[in-house]
């Protein structure tokens, strides 16, 4: 995603914000700014408390509303609303389903990364068992955040009613099918909106 924004802003007079409430993202994503050579200012919240200070003409977000409590998504898009500019665009991806999520193949998710972390030479932040323990930990929660969530199905009415006009976009371009790294493919709900101005 920050890739695809630093693209598009390209020869642009431009500043991108990149905001998320866990740091291992944003440190990430700092990493690859300075290793590409542009600039980015990093801030760590929770959406539902906190906006960053700035206006926006676009406002990217990868799979933001499952992280929100499902009552608070109204209020969260209002809040992003409020910090762009009225001629601005909002874009958000959401995951709807994977295939095979669940099962064996998930379950040898953790044994994956380990093997992928070791065949790279990145030592583990801890003894193997405890840090499989951990990562399991995690995608069982993510698995079961998934499957209870009805974001995919609200998300519209919601964009709406928080005062945003939906674009009308073909078929091929609000749903697709994409490969996350470990071949696993996930299909994904995009809605892009403005501000109604009301």
């Amino acid at each position: 995603m920050l890739g695809l924004a630093a693209q598009a802003m390209q020869g642009a007079a431009s500043f991108i914000d990149v905001a998320d409430r866990c740091p291992t993202p944003l440190a990430v994503c700092q990493r690859y700014a300075d290793s590409q050579g542009f600039s980015i200012t990093t801030h760590q919240f929770d959406f539902s408390k906190h906006m960053p200070p700035q206006r926006y003409d676009a406002v990217l977000g990868d799979c933001v509303p499952q992280f929100v409590p499902q009552d608070s998504h109204i209020d969260v898009l209002r809040r992003v609303r409020d910090v762009m500019n009225p001629k601005g665009a909002l874009v958000l991806a959401e995951r709807i389903r994977a295939s095979g999520y669940g099962g064996s193949h998930q379950a040898d998710r953790a044994a994956e990364v380990i093997g992928s972390l070791a065949a790279k030479r990145i030592e583990l932040p801890e003894d193997q068992a405890a840090f499989q323990v951990r990562l399991n930990r995690m995608l069982d929660a993510q698995r079961e955040r998934l499957a209870r969530c009805r974001v995919a199905d609200d998300l519209p009415a919601d964009v709406e009613k928080a005062g945003f006009r939906i674009w009308n976009l073909r078929d091929d371009e609000r749903e697709r099918a994409v490969v996350v790294p470990g071949g696993e493919r996930v299909k994904m709900k995009i809605i892009v909106a403005s501000p109604t101005g009301d």
